[in-house]
């Protein structure tokens, strides 16, 4: 995703952009633009994020952004870098997706997105529920898979959650287990 008026590091404008807008040398102000929609301000950390609808809550360390929802309402999206996307992250970032199926598969713990290959499974609680870590690494066989990540699922009130943990670099996913670790300990099924 690349959000309007951004350009990822390095890259220029198209020729035919036109240019910014400048304010004239005699103090007047540029003809106002349209504003942008409106959009949620991401929040830094350290904080807790709670979830009424999904009735959930999470803690989020300092150096992390609560980010707004940028995909569907059962998304909610975390960070240790405010960008909009995995993307627009540089190799150090770490993307926290925590994903809600409504109504639970029946496969729910043993769910993980995209072409990774398992390199391990274990058994783990989450808010206190019986839940399923799985960690991948990318796919060599195939060009689409290009992280590495940690997945932990539960199933809950009828529900899957699934925390999808994710990083460009196996070094980087290796530098944050404990944060990884420490935010899995802080998630708690509310009501």
């Amino acid at each position: 995703m690349l959000l309007a008026g951004c350009a990822p590091t390095g890259s220029t404008l198209p020729p035919s952009s036109p240019p910014a807008a400048s304010v004239p040398a005699t103090g007047t102000s540029p003809p106002a633009s349209p504003s942008p929609p409106a959009q949620a301000t991401p929040h830094p950390g350290p904080g807790t994020y709670t979830s009424d609808r999904w009735r959930y809550s999470i803690a989020y360390p300092a150096g992390w952004w609560d980010l707004p929802n940028y995909g569907p309402e059962t998304d909610k999206y975390f960070a240790n870098e405010n960008v909009g996307a995995p993307l627009a992250g540089s190799l150090q970032l770490v993307w926290l997706t925590v994903h809600v199926i409504d109504p639970a598969p029946s496969n729910c713990l043993d769910l993980y997105p995209g072409t990774g290959v398992a390199i391990s499974r274990s058994s783990v609680t989450l808010g206190g529920q019986p839940a399923r870590r799985i960690v991948t690494d990318p796919n060599r066989n195939t060009a689409t898979e290009v992280g590495w990540s940690v997945v932990v699922n539960a199933h809950y009130g009828g529900r899957c959650y699934q925390l999808q943990f994710f990083a460009w670099t196996a070094a980087t996913r290796q530098a944050n287990l404990s944060v990884i670790d420490s935010m899995l300990a802080s998630f708690r099924f509310v009501g």
